[in-house]
This record gives structure tokens, sequence and C-alpha cells, in this order.
């Protein structure tokens, strides 16, 4: 009884074999594409286009996102008006997630962004006379800074640490 088994199980094994080897373009391709659905289903797809590669952490519909940029993570809005993207925060240091809101720490300042309501909290560390985007010249060649404020109304910039609520300065205080 035992070798009817064991006899029986070979042939099975080997038919099996037989089987996928005539079939194996056929069930390579049905995995392959399978593995590329699945693929394509866990990349989101957002209000403001689809995620990439370079994005960390997409807060809401979209418009706020941490991407990583030539070893950078970085803050940024995508703007209503189709004029691209803004950073808000440069060199994020520390970053998560409550409740789908957005808490940013980085080298200036702090972020809290609230996920229905599309709404940014900024608290800026940095002298606003260091918190420039980039420098521009006049028409007479004289250097001029270029602010990194953003003016929007989807950001609203606080003059002290304090102006967050006490929950957001609870999970800052714990993030730090």
């Amino acid at each position: 009884m035992k070798k009817i088994i064991a006899s029986l199980l070979l042939v099975i094994a080997i038919v099996g074999i037989i089987l996928v080897a005539i079939n194996y373009k056929s069930i390579t391709r049905f995995v392959s594409i399978k593995f590329w659905e699945e693929v394509f289903k866990t990349r989101q797809h957002t209000a403001y286009g689809d995620i990439g590669r370079d994005t960390v952490c997409v807060v809401g519909n979209g418009k706020f996102q941490i991407l990583n940029t030539a070893g950078n993570r970085g803050l940024i809005m995508y703007r209503d008006d189709d004029l691209g993207i803004e950073t808000l925060l440069d060199r994020v240091s520390k970053y998560k997630k409550v409740k789908g809101n957005l808490y940013v720490i980085s080298d200036e300042g702090y972020g809290f962004v609230d996920s229905k309501t599309n709404q940014c909290k900024l608290y800026i560390t940095v002298p606003k006379d260091e918190f420039i985007k980039s420098y521009g010249f006049d028409s007479e060649g004289q250097m001029h800074t270029v602010s990194a404020f953003v003016e929007d109304e989807h950001i609203q910039y606080l003059e002290s640490f304090n102006d967050f609520s006490e929950n957001e300065k609870k999970i800052f205080d714990k993030l730090r």
C-alpha cells in the first residue's frame, strides 16, 4: 500500500512538472502581469497627480507632500493656480502622521498639515532674513533675496511655537 501511494505521488509530481513546463510562458506572463497590477494598485493617485518614487509622505488629497530630492527632504505644497510647487520647509529631519494629519520638524521650523481642511500651520525658527528661497538681481545688478515665505490661503504662519494647539505641541514634543 505504501508503494502504491508513493508511486501515485511520484506520478502526480511528474505530471505537475510536465504541465508547468508546457505552460511556462503563459504562467510567467500571468505572474508578471499580476505583479505589475499590484505594483500600480499600491501607487497612490491624488488630485495633484500620481505619487512618484521621490514622494516620502502624502497628506489628504495630495496638496501637501514630503519629497526627497537630492538627499534632502522638503515639505512641499502644490499650488492651485498650476504654477507648480512651493517648498514650505526644507531639510525635514522628522515627520509623523497622526490621524491623517502631518507633523513636520525641519532645520527651518515646524509644520502641521490638517488633512481634512488642507490647511498648513508653519512656525519658522530661523531669522526671517535667513529664510530665503533664492537670490535675484535687479536691472542695476543689485542682488536681492527671494523670501521663502509663501502667500497662499492654505498657509498660516505662526508667531510662536505656543500658537500651535496643546495637542499639536504634545505630538511635536514626542516627535523631537
